[in-house]
């Protein structure tokens, strides 16, 4: 085929030939300069383009595969609740457009979370990383536009109320979150062309604003706790004796108890002590265990140290960089993680029998032991892993049967840990290393605002003095 034609005296040619030779069936295009592609090279351009758009769901979905376990459990009821809502006030609309993310329903789905009251925590048991999805319900919003609506709004003298127990600023940033989630997906799948700008537009900016404004006159009227998470560590940081102790008896009652028992007072060492996560903990494996014997010329005894290379876990970043945590081997054996790890291993492999003749694993093939979790419940699956509640809940009971209070429980160990270590006056890089926080993090979340050489200076202390008060 050829074609030729003039566009301001510009010869353009297109040429097709079949080249039996090396394609018997295919037409190859040849293009020489200033020569444009005709309808082979349009036919082809749609199947790049097509392909193209198929990867860009290869890759989303393979992004959603990687997702962490519990970015899916927030994620994932959220965006049942974005379905249900989308079905209950635009199921006049194609469900090819239903669903689209748009200014006017994100501001509509956040100002329903912002204005409802706070849910009952706990329902049904959820497995497999997603919880069971949580309906929307429409006759709520209804009511939170009537009660709105009926106000006054023209009258400056009017007073807006608050919910009695609404979703704080954080909660509502996760459903924000969620949106835009589904946004990238669509536009990765070219089912919407609107920039997020467009879509998170003044009017949703100020809700979230509004929220985040109003915390402190909902706390107020609700009469709550003033006692918060910077300084709440330092009302427990002296019963740790007896929560360590408490652990321990709770592992008495029977065989199986007791490797709960153990396996709880390790948790606990491990993420006081070397400042973990306890939800990374729990997402830890046997290969991730790491023992060093580091002989030092200027100590009696050489330095035990176990390390944890963990993986997996919120603070653990998608480029491949893990989270470590490293105890060293304590002078007391109430304190010492290292040894809370050891009897609880031991306890374990017992219950369990699973290091037995026949059932150990070949310690020289990495696939028969790589996938054997650390934190199991004694029996013989030992690739399960277990959820982070089956500590929460224990160390939980404990403060209660304790009377202790604080506004942490399973993250205790991880924000008590840095508390101490500041009442120690280490210096807040040594702090910000062995919790794995970058500076900024580490100072406004972990830090306990207790400068205490500033304190003593301005107490009439010299920097280096010893602290005796004489009155």
């Amino acid at each position: 085929m050829h074609f030729e034609y003039n566009y301001h005296n510009q010869s353009k040619v297109i040429k097709m030939q079949n080249n039996t030779a090396t394609r018997s069936s295919s037409p190859q295009l040849t293009l020489g300069k200033g020569q444009v592609a005709g309808a082979g090279v349009m036919a082809g351009g749609m199947a790049l383009t097509h392909g193209l758009s198929v990867m860009a769901m290869v890759v989303q979905q393979t992004n959603q595969q990687n997702r962490k376990i519990n970015t899916a459990k927030a994620y994932d009821p959220k965006k049942a609740e974005w379905n249900a809502f989308c079905n209950c006030y635009m199921s006049h609309q194609d469900l090819s457009t239903r669903y689209t993310v748009t200014s006017d329903k994100c501001f509509a789905f956040l100002t329903y979370h912002a204005f409802r009251e706070q849910r009952q925590r706990g329902g049904k048991k959820f497995v497999g990383g997603s919880r069971p999805p949580t309906e929307f319900d429409p006759s709520e919003f209804n009511a939170i536009i009537k009660t709105y609506g009926e106000l006054n709004l023209l009258n400056p003298n009017v007073s807006i109320p608050d919910p009695k127990k609404p979703l704080g600023h954080d909660a509502l940033n996760t459903y924000k979150s969620v949106v835009r989630y589904i946004h990238d997906g669509q536009k990765a799948s070219n089912a919407n062309n609107l920039a997020w700008d467009l879509i998170y537009d003044g009017k949703c900016k100020a809700l979230v604003g509004m929220v985040k404004a109003r915390k402190i006159r909902v706390r107020r009227a609700n009469f709550e706790e003033k006692l918060d998470h910077e300084f709440s560590p330092f009302t427990t940081l002296d019963q740790v004796g007896n929560i360590e102790e408490w652990f321990w008896n709770s592992g008495k009652q029977s065989r199986r108890s007791a490797v709960t028992g153990l396996r709880n007072r390790f948790a606990f060492a491990a993420c006081y002590k070397g400042l973990l996560r306890h939800e990374s903990l729990f997402l830890g494996e046997l290969s991730d265990l790491l023992y060093l014997h580091v002989p030092r010329s200027s100590d009696e005894d050489p330095m035990s140290i176990g390390i944890m290379q963990i993986e997996q876990g919120k603070t653990v970043t998608s480029g491949g960089n893990r989270q470590y945590g490293r105890f060293l081997r304590a002078k007391c054996v109430k304190d010492c993680a290292l040894g809370a790890m050891g009897f609880y291993l031991f306890q374990r492999f017992d219950s369990s029998g699973e290091m037995e003749d026949g059932k150990r694993p070949d310690f020289t093939k990495n696939k028969e032991w790589f996938s054997i979790k650390l934190m199991t419940d004694g029996t013989s699956d030992n690739q399960r892993r277990m959820q982070q509640d089956s500590y929460v809940k224990p160390i939980r009971k404990c403060f209660v049967d304790l009377r202790l209070y604080a506004s942490h429980f399973g993250h205790w160990g991880r924000v008590s840990g840095p508390a101490e270590l500041e009442l120690k006056e280490l210096g807040s890089e040594w702090i910000r290393i062995l919790g794995n926080w970058d500076a900024k993090m580490q100072e406004s979340r972990y830090s306990s605002k207790i400068p205490v050489k500033a304190l003593r200076v301005m107490a009439g202390f010299n920097e280096k003095e010893k602290h005796q008060n004489p009155r």
